[in-house]
């Protein structure tokens, strides 16, 4: 393990492999969920005890759900039926 921060390309690699390793052993979508949400709590509960100012915390969420809508967006067709998606 090393202090030096990983770069965005290294980032979104190691997110690509966490999210592959999870698919591979949790084939429910819904316990999927489930995993992420406590990883990510437990996560932001590790940085705030590392020194993150708590204040950032629902900033993080709300980047988070920012996120969520707009890859909903950019994935709907534009239909706007969801369940659509092939």
């Amino acid at each position: 393990m090393t202090d030096t921060p990983m770069t965005d390309n290294e980032i979104w690699e190691a997110a690509r492999s966490f999210h592959e390793r999870m698919v591979d052993e949790i084939k429910n979508p819904g316990d999927m969920l489930g995993v992420a949400a406590v990883i990510t709590t437990n996560l932001l509960v590790a940085g705030v005890m590392a020194g993150l100012d708590p204040e950032m915390v629902p900033i993080l969420l709300d980047s988070i759900q920012s996120d969520v809508f707009n890859a909903i967006k950019a994935l709907s067709p534009p239909d706007g039926n969801s369940n659509s998606i092939q």
